[in-house]
């Protein structure tokens, strides 16, 4: 009996995890199932790389990071890169992108930070932590659909 009560539980966890209606279940776990998965498909170069700049932390404890701070009125500037916006019927190429910019030209804007040999380790371990961030983010919008809003309450 309680092998089939936790086959049930776990069947409808995953169930949830899958459906159209997940967003609840997406939060921390969403974003370090991204990490753990980005992790395992590292070349041994960028894990080196990657391990000296977030000094031992995973990408999976990481993650989380842009929402860790987001409350923080130092990185306010950051919000809206958690999330876009533009109709079901425009490519996003082809659409209005906010001058505050947006979850695409945020992670364009840490890779560039990343590639860029004047940016200080500090500059780089923060945006690489944001990158992965946002990277898990962007993955759930992905599931929800193009248009979708990513947004949570950053006041």
């Amino acid at each position: 009996m309680h092998k089939q009560f936790y086959l049930f539980l776990v069947c409808f966890i995953f169930i949830n995890f899958l459906s159209a209606n997940s967003e609840p279940f997406w939060g921390a776990t969403g974003h370090r199932t991204v990490g753990v998965i980005a992790q395992e498909h590292l070349t041994k170069k960028a894990s080196k790389e990657i391990d000296k700049l977030l000094q031992g932390e995973s990408l999976a404890f990481v993650s989380t990071f842009g929402d860790d701070i987001k409350s923080d009125p130092k990185y306010r500037k950051l919000s809206p890169w958690h999330y876009v916006n533009f109709p079901f019927d425009t490519k996003y190429e082809d659409s209005d992108i906010s001058k505050d910019g947006d979850i695409i030209t945020g992670i364009d804007y840490c890779i560039n930070v990343l590639k860029d040999k004047n940016s200080s380790k500090e500059d780089q371990a923060f945006y690489l932590k944001f990158l992965v961030h946002l990277i898990a983010s962007y993955f759930f919008i992905r599931k929800k659909g193009s248009s979708m809003q990513h947004r949570r309450d950053s006041r």
